[in-house]
């Protein structure tokens, strides 16, 4: 976890490195207790910044069901909505 929080506090270096490197305890994490609400978002993060949204979006839905007021959660779901829209508008400008 400490990735992680490495990257959402802006103490990493490289920040997208970072949250690639907490996908494997992240994993570990849930393996361990799917009810921990934080854990889930970890993996969600790590999910969102390594390209798989959807992946991402529904285990934010589960954060959510499990703690309706992540505030990582929430701003993780606020991310992936503008990833999503950048993306369909470079794809829309080619």
């Amino acid at each position: 976890m400490r990735h992680h929080f490495d990257g959402v506090f802006g103490w990493a270096e490289d920040l997208a490195q970072s949250f690639v490197r907490c996908g494997e305890p992240a994993r570990r994490a849930v393996a361990i207790d799917d009810g921990d609400a934080n854990a889930h978002t970890a993996l969600a993060i790590y999910e969102l910044f390594s390209g798989r949204h959807e992946e991402a979006r529904r285990r934010l839905g589960r954060v959510l069901d499990l703690n309706p007021n992540s505030v990582f959660a929430r701003l993780s779901r606020r991310e992936l909505c503008v990833r999503r829209r950048l993306r369909s508008h470079i794809r829309k400008c080619r």
